[in-house]
């Protein structure tokens, strides 16, 4: 019963998540937090936008189907572009990984964790999408 409670809070957070201005308003507050915490602002601000820059071009470059796509049904949550990287998990990472020398960052690494861990489970992106956008993070 416990696990079946946590399974539906996970689903319900991943679908939450999902919502691209709900993540883009956490995101946000996400980098405005590691930046005022961060030790080098600079590369933060400057990953940041090379991340955004050139997550949709090698998506269209490396046209990698969402898993949610491949079976000609696509559900409210699925995107609509390719899936490879994930620009969820490239953010999350990235704060986290602005945040390695700080007391934050175990905290910062879990969320990201999580967040990268929903977009698996609700079949918006396969592990080595999510694992695409961590490297690129």
């Amino acid at each position: 019963m416990v696990i079946q409670a946590l399974q539906e809070a996970l689903w319900q957070a991943s679908l939450f998540l999902n919502h691209d201005s709900y993540f883009a308003a956490i995101a946000f507050a996400g980098l405005a937090v590691a930046f005022f915490i961060s030790r080098n602002k600079t590369s933060l601000l400057a990953s940041t936008i090379a991340a955004m820059a050139l997550i949709p071009f090698v998506k269209m470059a490396l046209k990698d189907p969402r898993p949610c796509t491949i079976e000609d049904l696509i559900p409210s949550y699925c995107g609509t572009d390719f899936g490879l990287p994930s620009s969820h998990a490239a953010i999350s990472f990235l704060i986290a990984f602005s945040l390695f020398e700080t007391k934050y960052f175990p905290t910062a690494l879990l969320l990201a964790l999580l967040v990268t861990a929903s977009r698996v489970l609700i079949g918006a992106h396969s592990i080595l999408q999510v694992v695409g956008g961590m490297a690129l993070a």
